[in-house]
């Protein structure tokens, strides 16, 4: 109950009455056998529900909860498996619920708040310039993706030249349309090879990167019949990951990176370091280039801000999902406006940075 308690906390302290609102954990079992067999398990200990009879349960539920509370009742949804959360929402839509998934759109929100404020900053390209890579293709990077789209068209773009803005890696590699199985999300974002920046020395560039992992036996994940798409080792090796990663960079020559994938370290300075050069390639060495390293906490960070701002030469515009304290990059700087505080004179200000925090 932890995680809808602390929403509901968010809700309050935003002003909503407390008594408006109610937190719920929905129970469906546990494929955990020790668990079904503890005397003491709380829950309910048989295997979990799956496919229509999960939906038909959910729907149930929010049935229940518009007979109680009335059909204007917001049902804010949180931590659904991934396979399970978008069809979800679909069909809580199609049932003119008012509904939201915090993890597919909240995040979007925050996440493409912070993308439209980086470009406000001097030397950000504008947004329809920008060409975003993200780490990761799950609920977070999807739903961001998704209203990334819209924002692009809002600067008017087609939907069709939007999308092509937009590079997605996941644990196999870069997303295109050449891969078989992707899921229908993840479908919406698979670029056609022929795409790439760099035509196809960019994709015998990542062909030759991809094979020489392979060769790795530290990278046993890779798979040789998805060459082309620079597979990611199934984020098993962060070493591995990010020589792969910089590679997928090189290819795409992307001026943003955003990171959801929870992989410490990801965007070593090989990838900060090529999206620096790709974003002077797009706009001129005065362009500055944006990371959002959106994987919470810390620890899990894609990049911390102190790296990204260094391998970056202090030119890359940051936001982060948990924030990091603020970094003096002057420490000379720094002790004279301490020193000069410590005599009461306020005029000497130590050259320091926050970092953002995107949620």
């Amino acid at each position: 109950m932890g995680i809808p308690t602390g929403k509901c906390v968010v809700y309050g302290a935003a002003g909503a009455n407390p008594e408006w609102l109610l937190p719920v954990t929905v129970d469906v079992g546990t494929n955990n056998s020790q668990l079904q067999q503890d005397a003491l398990y709380v829950g309910l200990p048989q295997g979990r529900l799956r496919g229509q009879e999960y939906f038909d349960l959910m729907v149930e539920l929010v049935q229940g909860l518009q007979e109680r509370f009335g059909r204007t009742v917001l049902v804010h949804w949180e931590d659904l498996a991934a396979k399970n959360a978008f069809q979800m929402l679909q069909l809580v839509r199609n049932m003119r619920v008012p509904t939201f998934n915090d993890d597919i759109q909240a995040t979007a929100a925050v996440a493409v708040a912070a993308v439209l404020g980086a470009v406000r900053v001097p030397g950000a390209l504008p947004l329809q310039q920008q060409r975003f890579l993200f780490f990761g293709a799950g609920q977070a990077n999807i739903g961001t993706a998704r209203l990334l789209t819209k924002a692009l068209q809002q600067q008017g773009l087609s939907a069709a030249a939007a999308k092509s803005r937009i590079w997605m890696v996941d644990s196999k590699g870069l997303i295109l349309s050449t891969r078989t199985n992707l899921t229908p999300q993840k479908a919406e974002f698979a670029q056609n090879p022929s795409n790439l920046p760099g035509g196809r020395a960019a994709a015998t560039a990542l062909e030759s990167s991809s094979k020489m992992q392979a060769g790795n036996s530290n990278s046993s994940s890779l798979s040789s019949s998805n060459s082309i798409s620079g597979s990611i080792s199934s984020y098993d090796d962060s070493d591995d990951v990010v020589q792969q990663l910089a590679a997928v960079v090189a290819a795409v020559q992307p001026t943003a990176l955003v990171g959801a994938a929870a992989v410490a370290g990801a965007f070593g300075q090989p990838v900060i370091e090529g999206l620096v050069q790709s974003t002077h390639i797009a706009g001129g060495p005065s362009a500055r280039p944006i990371v959002l390293a959106l994987s919470n906490p810390t620890n899990k960070s894609e990049v911390s801000y102190a790296d990204a701002m260094r391998w970056s030469s202090n030119k890359v515009i940051y936001a982060s999902g948990s924030p990091y304290p603020p970094i003096c990059f002057d420490p000379a700087a720094a002790a004279a406006a301490a020193a000069a505080a410590a005599a009461g004179d306020g005029s000497m200000k130590a050259t320091c940075s926050m970092s953002g925090n995107g949620g």
